[in-house]
């Protein structure tokens, strides 16, 4: 089963990147649990702290909701301020995977392996397509259509004109500026 890290994962940080070390003991043997339970794997926590503070956060809920009198409104705030921050974190994710494959891709291109540069391409729209549905993955999709379909279509035009060729009079039929990247958009959808 996979545990979608939205619910599961609290940041160290706010959305003003301030944060408060918190010192607390346990026994050994809940340690021991909790540091079996984050090596498994199996839940999306990198670290015990991430545990914690997952935890803090589950019991801050469940404590307000036992006790009506206990004001509300820090726990709706903190529940706010975790969207926020979860946004940054996921726009900030998405610039570096989109800056990391256009640059791979634009070496490609520069190198004049137009082939190879198809192929990472068409890789990450192969995983993208594999990823479960979320606003992320549509955001993620309309920027990659946006950004590298000229270069997937390329690759039709280029096997209807390279049949009957060999490979490498094949790679030659891309031409640069046809597989030229364009520029990144700011833009959501």
């Amino acid at each position: 089963m996979a545990y979608d890290n939205e619910e599961w994962v609290v940041p160290a940080r706010d959305n003003l990147g301030q944060s408060v070390r918190a010192f607390f003991r346990v026994p050994p043997l809940m340690d021991k649990a909790i540091e079996m339970l984050v090596n498994s794997k199996v839940f999306p926590y990198l670290t015990k702290a991430d545990f914690y503070r997952h935890a803090a956060f589950r019991m801050l809920g469940v404590c307000h909701r036992l006790e009506p009198a206990f004001p509300k409104h820090f726990v709706s705030a903190l529940q706010a301020m975790l969207e926020i921050v979860r946004e940054d974190e996921m726009r900030t994710q998405m610039e570096t995977v989109f800056n990391a494959l256009a640059g791979r891709i634009e070496a490609h291109l520069q190198r004049g392996d137009a082939g190879e540069a198809v192929r990472v391409a068409a890789l990450t729209k192969s995983r993208l397509a594999h990823i479960e549905d979320s606003a992320w993955k549509r955001r993620f999709t309309a920027r990659f259509k946006r950004q590298f379909t000229p270069l997937l279509q390329s690759q039709g035009q280029s096997q209807v004109q390279g049949q009957g060729q060999s490979q490498r009079e094949r790679k030659l039929t891309f031409e640069p500026a046809q597989l030229a990247l364009p520029p990144a958009s700011d833009e959501e959808d």
